[in-house]
């Protein structure tokens, strides 16, 4: 058996010699191919220099610009409500809301009139009583060479006493008449009622909170814009845009810049602009209105800049840097950053109109590369 596998194994090791000899003879020659690398595919766009104004988007709420808290001025029970004194309703400036009962006002406004003329009867007769004491000193002054007598011998001070009477009679006629007026509670603009908490029979007493009403003549919308942006704002320029999106509706508001607080928040450091709506609710029920604590976008016109060009904010590179393609080639361009929002960047620098900007991005560039302009045309295969 030992001399059976000594003669195998010299067979293999045999066989293994003569494949390896065959294959050294008829090996494949490779041959050496040279690579042609291409450059860089890039998209461009023509720079379009002009004069641009910056528009400067917030967000803010829609709030009313006025709001009152129907109050009690007089105590007493209520005798009528409007059926207009209801939440969600509209009620007209000057309109009747609540009625308290009169009777002790109108009592109260009587008995002031009395006194009113009991007081001025009071100082008619004082007044007469003077003027007799005063022809009478003037009859015998010379005669009897009296010297001039007191002030009371002329009724000065009753008489003064008299007057005052008259002006305080005169003070709570004019305070009992405003009561009896107040028993009568009117809407003291157009609005829309919040918060109706009074019904007849209820005793009101001074103070009484019956309910709130905003004002829907014209609205204001907050706008919180980062102070950054502030510089970049055109008070000349009132107008602005105000979006309002409903789910897949849009609407439109045209409203005007009001003010500016002009004080930066600590926290967000954002300035608040109002901007004022007018009529918001006109045509209610035809038309879609500018609701009261909505959620808005609003787009204000900012200044104007000459001679600046409006890129994608994507084709900026080491904040201030952008590239252009000049005959083939990539070349580096620093710029000046007018200002940048979440789309664009308004720059200005040594640069042309008509100039192709690069918006590619790509991994590594040094100027004056070779790159190869995207179009239909060129698509390597």
């Amino acid at each position: 058996m030992s001399y059976l596998k000594l003669i195998l194994t010299i067979l293999i090791i045999a066989a293994g010699a003569l494949l390896f000899k065959y294959l050294m003879i008829h090996k494949v020659k490779t041959t050496k191919k040279s690579v042609n690398i291409l450059p860089p595919l890039v998209k461009v766009i023509k720079i379009e220099k002009c004069s641009q104004r910056i528009e400067i988007t917030g967000t803010g709420n829609v709030l009313p610009l006025h709001r009152s808290v129907v109050q009690s001025q007089v105590r007493g029970k209520v005798i009528f409500v409007s059926n207009n004194f209801l939440n969600g309703k509209i009620v007209r400036k000057g309109e009747i809301l609540v009625k308290i009962e009169e009777t002790d006002y109108l009592t109260a406004l009587k008995n002031a009139e009395a006194n009113l003329e009991k007081a001025k009867l009071n100082y008619e007769i004082i007044k007469n009583k003077a003027e007799n004491s005063i022809k009478e000193w003037n009859r015998s002054k010379n005669r009897f060479k009296l010297r001039k007598p007191s002030k009371l011998r002329f009724f000065e001070p009753q008489l003064k006493s008299a007057k005052s009477d008259v002006e305080a009679a005169k003070a709570q006629k004019e305070l009992a008449r405003k009561n009896l007026e107040r028993t009568i509670i009117k809407s003291p603009f157009k609005g829309i009622v919040q918060h109706k908490n009074i019904d007849v029979g209820d005793v009101v007493t001074v103070g009484r909170a019956m309910g709130e009403i905003v004002a829907i003549d014209n609205v204001e919308v907050v706008t919180p814009i980062p102070d950054y942006d502030y510089p970049f704002m055109d008070f000349y320029n009132k107008k602005v845009k105000i979006v309002l999106k409903l789910k897949d509706d849009i609407y439109y508001f045209n409203g005007k810049i009001d003010r500016s607080e002009k004080i930066v928040s600590l926290n967000t450091r954002m300035i608040n602009i109002y901007s004022l709506v007018e009529h918001p609710y006109k045509n209610l029920g035809k038309k879609m209105p500018l609701l009261i604590g909505s959620f808005v976008e609003v787009k204000f016109k900012g200044k104007k800049f000459n001679d600046i060009a409006k890129i994608p904010v994507t084709a900026l590179h080491n904040e201030n840097e952008i590239w252009l393609a000049i005959n083939n080639k990539l070349i580096r361009k620093n710029v000046k950053i007018i200002r940048t929002d979440s789309d664009y960047a308004y720059i200005e620098g040594d640069f042309k109109k008509g100039d192709l900007l690069i918006v590619s991005n790509l991994p590594y560039v040094s100027n004056g590369m070779n790159i190869r302009i995207f179009s239909q045309n060129n698509i390597e295969k």
